[in-house]
């Protein structure tokens, strides 16, 4: 093995290293569904809150703008926009979101969903050397 193949491969390990810690610290950023809350806002007003544990699957829940209703729709501790009256429907291909600071948005109209969840000892906000 010459000493670029040496070099190579420490790279590689040192990659793969350093994934395996980001991916630790994700995890254990990670709030429970029980924990976590959806919140739904029209313009920048919260009209809806409630645990993500408590929508079932398949119930939907009817949000209204200034353009009309849009709908979102609750699976295994998920939410996702259904439908909605926009014209390109970004927020409807946006699809599931599970975890705290996932977010859908319907810019036209005027709609966030987001998950919350409490702030815990083991959450990291920033890590800075």
């Amino acid at each position: 093995m010459t000493r670029v193949d040496k070099l190579i491969l420490l790279a590689v390990l040192g990659l793969a290293l350093g994934s395996f810690a980001v991916a630790g610290l994700r995890r254990g950023a990670e709030v429970s569904p029980a924990q976590a809350q959806v919140v739904v806002e029209v313009d920048g007003r919260v009209v809806d809150k409630f645990p993500l544990a408590d929508l079932k699957p398949g119930e939907r829940r009817q949000v209204r703008g200034p353009l009309g209703y849009s709908v979102i729709i609750g699976g295994d501790n998920k939410v996702r926009m259904e439908s909605s009256p926009c014209p390109d429907k970004v927020c409807v291909a946006r699809g599931w979101i599970s975890l705290p600071g996932e977010a859908i948005v319907c810019m036209p109209n005027h709609i966030v969903v987001h998950i919350v969840g409490p702030a815990s000892e083991k959450s990291y906000d920033a890590v800075t050397q």
